[in-house]
């Protein structure tokens, strides 16, 4: 069912019918000086951009077609493989509710393009509670709270639970500061968790200064100014790439550093930790074999990203199993070869390949190469293992 099929209830005297909107047919591109002061102006902060398939030729794997979000498949009409403009959007008479993911345009209109595909069926369960008693299916809309907190501005930076992970982080949610450095830096950057180590680190590296506001879970705030970026979140965006990657050599000079030092030798290994839900059956194999053939093994859990950068930038080679760490890639020298191990699918529930960093890769026109695992099992967490005669064939053709 529909957002536009559902009744909410904003408090016991009114009733009201949202209507699901994306805020692209609401923007008004206008000039910077008319941002703030117009509801729905827009500014374009990163261009659409063409992504070429560098790694592309006769003896490499095909393209992944996985679905990473913002790449658009070519068409007869248009051969290219197209990543969509990221932008700003200034909206007035703003509604959050976190605990619904919710955004509420105008006390009218429910914003699409916040919702994303997993937050989706979780605003449509609040929307539209069921309970089921033998064949008989009774259905209520629940109530979205009043509002109890009352905010002038905010800029809409992290709030999707999901920004803990270090990927999301930095190609999703740090592409926004570009906005940030822009605007009066007492303006909060509006956060719906506390933010993390990881994230506070990566404000301070690239000076954002800007205090951090952070939303009651369960409770409704209004905002009468407020400011969303909107666009491809996948961090296949080379315009964003390129800024993320400007940004971070001026705050981590070890990463020029290691650039000018030319070409060496240094081959490292990325392996994740047990604990986490996606894990190589045999690593132990794969980690031996590298071993012996020279690679140095690093996980990044416990790291600082000065340490994260220091690696990344001084590597030649690096075989990488699937994770979050990939994103580091933008900190690669640019002859940097790299083989990323990930499993067939990403999860039970889904038949698409994990391609982010086989498309970062494309933007950054590396030396990326990937080898498909055998899921083995799904629960209680991911497993799959890895064909260590196709890596060695990989690496002896590299």
């Amino acid at each position: 069912m529909k957002l536009s099929a559902l009744t909410l209830q904003f408090s016991s005297k009114e009733n009201k019918t949202l209507k699901e909107i994306s805020i692209g047919t609401l923007k008004q591109d206008l000039p910077w000086d008319q941002f703030l002061s117009t509801d729905r102006a827009s500014l374009c902060l990163f261009p659409a951009t063409t992504i070429a398939l560098a790694s592309q030729t006769a003896q490499s794997d095909p393209v992944l077609w996985g679905g990473a979000m913002g790449i658009q498949a070519p068409t007869e009409n248009d051969p290219s493989l197209i990543s969509p403009a990221v932008f700003a959007i200034h909206l007035q008479n703003v509604e959050i509710f976190p605990k619904a993911r919710l955004l509420i345009y105008d006390r009218e209109f429910v914003i699409s393009d916040y919702l994303g595909e997993g937050s989706h069926e979780v605003a449509q369960k609040w929307l539209n509670k069921k309970w089921f008693i033998g064949p008989i299916t009774l259905s209520r809309s629940k109530t979205v709270p009043p509002a109890i907190h009352h905010f002038e501005i905010g800029i809409d930076f992290s709030t999707d639970q999901g920004d803990g992970n270090v990927y999301h982080w930095t190609a999703r949610v740090l592409p926004k500061i570009k906005l940030v450095r822009d605007l009066p830096q007492d303006i909060p950057l509006v956060f719906c968790q506390e933010p993390t180590p990881m994230q506070l680190e990566s404000l301070r590296l690239l000076n954002v200064k800007n205090p951090v506001l952070v939303l009651e879970f369960g409770a409704v705030s209004t905002f009468k100014h407020y400011l969303l970026v909107e666009g491809p979140w996948a961090g296949a965006h080379l315009p964003q790439l390129d800024f993320l990657r400007e940004n971070f050599q001026k705050a981590l000079p070890v990463i020029s550093q290691n650039h000018a030092c030319g070409k060496g030798s240094r081959k490292i290994f990325i392996y994740r930790e047990d604990q986490w839900t996606r894990d190589l059956s045999n690593r132990a194999e794969i980690k031996e074999y590298l071993v012996a053939q020279g690679f140095e093994t690093h996980s990044f859990d416990d790291i600082s990203l000065q340490e994260t950068a220091d690696i990344f930038s001084d590597a030649d080679e690096i075989v990488f199993e699937h994770g979050a760490a990939g994103i580091w890639l933008i900190f690669a020298k640019p002859s940097i070869k790299v083989i990323e191990l990930l499993p067939e699918r990403n999860h039970i529930t889904s038949k698409k390949i994990a391609d982010f960093f086989y498309w970062q890769a494309q933007a950054l026109q590396q030396n990326h190469r990937y080898i498909l695992g055998k899921v083995e099992q799904f629960e209680p967490k991911l497993q799959y293992s890895i064909d260590l005669n196709h890596l060695k064939k990989l690496l002896g053709s590299q």
